[in-house]
């Protein structure tokens, strides 16, 4: 159970440390560890051993799943969707994490022309 594992705590992986903070853990236990826990491991994505993974394998999922969050294609559209609230606080962990090892690649790709004009459905219809 992700929760279990790293809410709140810290944990060094090829000498690089990770803190998931208690909202980030609730959030992924509750949106994403049925499909991507040791026993389901979906598109061989395993979040119950992030702290165990080699800091280049866990930047790269860390940029998978900034990517697929913001672009709104996980968790699938059949499955119960994260609030407004709780993809930022995801998005702004992975993007502080990815940050501190200068290695966010959705920055990047957000300058080339076909991602420039994205904007969230979500944001555009129901912005409060």
């Amino acid at each position: 159970m992700f929760v279990a594992v790293v809410a709140g705590s810290a944990f060094s992986s090829s000498g690089a440390e990770m803190v998931v903070p208690p909202k980030v853990a609730e959030i992924v236990q509750y949106y994403c560890s049925e499909c991507h826990d040791g026993a389901s491991q979906e598109g061989e994505v395993r979040l119950d051993k992030l702290h165990r993974l080699p800091l280049n394998e866990r930047l790269s999922l860390f940029n998978r799943m900034q990517e697929q969050i913001y672009f709104e294609q996980m968790p699938p559209k059949k499955e119960a969707q994260p609030e407004s609230d709780e993809q930022k606080v995801l998005l702004d962990w992975l993007g502080a994490e990815l940050k501190k090892h200068k290695a966010s690649e959705l920055e990047d790709k957000l300058r080339d022309y076909e991602y420039g004009n994205f904007v969230s459905h979500k944001k555009l219809y129901h912005s409060a």
